[in-house]
């Protein structure tokens, strides 16, 4: 008898040193932890309310010297009597460096967290630009003429860099490119073009440069990087979104063939759909530097409304943009990182394959693949528009050219195991 005793006991005299408290707490935590003078400091208070009807009735806190007082009051408007768990997160802001006492000033708050929990620490030395990502600094992907900084700012809630401009110096302090003012501030992920000043020319390979970050239109310097510099992209290749728009006139429905070529070979082709409620689509594919040119035609009859198309990387940057025709599709050209591009390299003789044979006949060619069966078959003319399309579960197939107009088509293969075949044939009349 005597345990059961002790629990009533120990029971009551809980019960009689939390008589009127409503909100118990049982834990403070300091976030984020560890904590800098560049934070923005919150007091997580966790524990537990009194019944069913129990709440909050108000929080706030003040800080004077180094104590900071949370004044919270609860209150219960019955409910059933049993202990629901419960968080309240007080903002503080930001706090100069140094020690810290938490003092709780509660009305209907019970305080029963461990001592240790009442003290913080909060460190100095930071800077606002020790949130400020630099994640490239790199050629504009369809000029070369400009540069862009890619940065993240992952401390939106406190400095902004209002009114930020990039400027990159050489190893010697002479200006490289600049930046002219075009955003109220840094707010999470942005792109910043510097246009390269006049006569400057840059290393083929990487070099020493200094980034620097101005504010207040160019009035106050905010930040610095020393880096080694390299202004193309990483190989492979680079995301690239080829897209259509209709811009208006009339809703735009069908299905629009679209082909990216390289040295008159078509490196990579698809097809764009819009319905009555998607005026826009879009593909991702991965393309190396290099001069390319984008076609897309309508797959169908007379087209309604304004579909335009064009080529866009992640953070906006974009090639000019080409109407798509009903027949005979406007070519759009574009330099992708014509810095980083090689010449002596070329994209459609890389994607020219061993393994497939054209055998021309009256009318007609036979395609072989010699290693498997074909797959998905494409025919594009210089143009990029689509000729042929048709599917093989063999390892050849006989395609129809009557009424093909001479000259030279690209024949893309899609195997079954996704690995995409090419060979340019020769249609003659």
């Amino acid at each position: 008898m005597k345990p059961i005793l002790t629990l009533l006991l120990c029971a009551a005299l809980l019960g009689s040193a939390r008589a009127q408290t409503y909100f118990y707490i049982d834990e403070i935590a300091v976030q984020p932890t560890p904590t800098s003078d560049q934070d923005n400091v919150s007091i997580a208070l966790t524990g537990g309310l009194s019944s069913t009807g129990a709440y909050i009735a108000s929080t706030s806190a003040t800080v004077v010297g180094s104590v900071v007082t949370i004044s919270i009051a609860a209150a219960d408007d019955g409910g059933l009597t049993v202990i629901v768990p419960h968080t309240e997160v007080v903002p503080i802001g930001q706090l100069d460096a140094g020690d810290y006492t938490i003092v709780i000033d509660g009305q209907n708050v019970g305080d029963f967290a461990p001592g240790p929990q009442h003290q913080f620490t909060v460190s100095g030395g930071g800077s606002p630009c020790d949130s400020l990502e630099l994640v490239s600094v790199r050629w504009h992907p369809f000029s070369d003429t400009a540069l862009v900084v890619h940065v993240i700012n992952s401390n939106t809630i406190g400095e902004l860099f209002d009114y930020p401009s990039f400027i990159l110096f050489d190893a010697n302090g002479d200006t490289l490119a600049k930046e002219t003012v075009n955003f109220f501030g840094i707010g999470g992920e942005s792109y910043h073009t510097m246009r390269i000043l006049d006569g400057v020319e840059f290393p083929a390979n990487t070099f020493s440069a200094s980034l620097e970050l101005w504010t207040g239109f160019t009035t106050t310097l905010a930040c610095t990087w020393e880096l080694e510099v390299d202004l193309c992209p990483p190989a492979p290749c680079t995301t690239l979104i080829p897209n259509i728009q209709n811009l208006g006139g009339a809703i735009t429905t069908g299905t629009f063939n679209w082909g990216i070529l390289s040295n008159s070979v078509v490196v990579v082709s698809g097809s764009f759909v819009l319905d009555e409620e998607n005026q826009y689509d879009a593909d991702t594919i991965c393309l190396p530097p290099g001069v390319y040119t984008m076609l897309a035609g309508s797959d169908g009859g007379p087209l309604s409304g304004q579909p335009y198309y064009s080529a866009v990387v992640p953070g906006g940057f974009s090639t000019a943009s080409a109407p798509v025709g009903d027949l005979v599709p406007e070519p759009l050209a574009f330099r992708f990182y014509e810095p980083c591009f090689d010449p002596t390299q070329s994209v459609g003789a890389a994607n020219e394959s061993a393994d497939l044979t054209l055998l021309s006949g009256a009318g007609e060619f036979t395609l072989v693949h010699t290693q498997g069966v074909l797959g998905d078959i494409r025919v594009f003319d210089s143009m990029g528009r689509m000729a042929h399309r048709s599917s093989s579960t063999a390892d050849r197939t006989v395609i129809r050219t009557q009424g093909w107009p001479s000259g030279i088509y690209s024949v893309i293969v899609a195997t079954p195991n996704g690995a995409l075949r090419s060979i340019k044939t020769l249609v003659d009349r």
